[in-house]
């Protein structure tokens, strides 16, 4: 067994400005354990565990992906995912046009094939910055949730049906099958 997900690639200068940023607005921000820049990335769906047979026919299916245009993205607001007592997570808003929703039902239709269940949430387009672990401060961190990022744009110009492994040592994505976008 296998476990995946398929996610829109983020250009790293646009994730070394807003990592730039939020260590400005929070003095403190070393004492976080941040996702790492290299992991980044918009989840468009989050498959799971699928047998190892499955995962050519999967990248397969998905392949129609590369008939889509590059996806212009903006990072929008600070928030907090949970509440002030239970935390879960610190991310970013993402701003992107309708085509890329219109690709998440998409990509949910087509994996429907495999028996894996259409997501039931509506998609919203976050990146997740950090998680919460007990004993940290996130006093801090509420004051900035909801705080507008100015201005930090870019162009996404794949999309990456990785491989995830969870280890004792973190998790480690390994892209399976990369679909650059026009």
């Amino acid at each position: 067994m296998t476990r995946l997900f398929i996610a829109l690639r983020i250009p790293d200068e646009p994730l070394v400005q807003l990592k730039e940023l939020i260590h400005d607005l929070l003095p403190d921000a070393n004492q976080h354990k941040w996702e790492n820049v290299e992991k980044q990335h918009l989840t468009l769906k989050f498959i799971g565990e699928v047998d190892d047979f499955q995962i050519e026919d999967i990248a397969a299916s998905l392949q129609y992906i590369t008939e889509y245009d590059k996806f212009f993205c903006e990072f929008g607001k600070l928030g907090v995912f949970g509440t002030w007592q239970k935390p879960k997570i610190f991310y970013c808003s993402l701003y992107t046009d309708d085509s890329l929703e219109e690709l998440v039902q998409r990509i949910d239709a087509t994996l429907e094939e495999f028996l894996i269940p259409p997501e039931q949430r509506r998609f919203k387009p976050h990146l997740t910055l950090l998680r919460y672990h007990s004993g940290e401060n996130w006093k801090r961190i509420f004051r900035i949730s909801n705080y507008e990022v100015p201005g930090i744009t870019f162009q996404s110009e794949e999309i990456v049906l990785y491989k995830s492994e969870l280890l004792s040592s973190g998790t480690i994505y390994t892209p399976v099958r990369t679909f650059k976008l026009k």
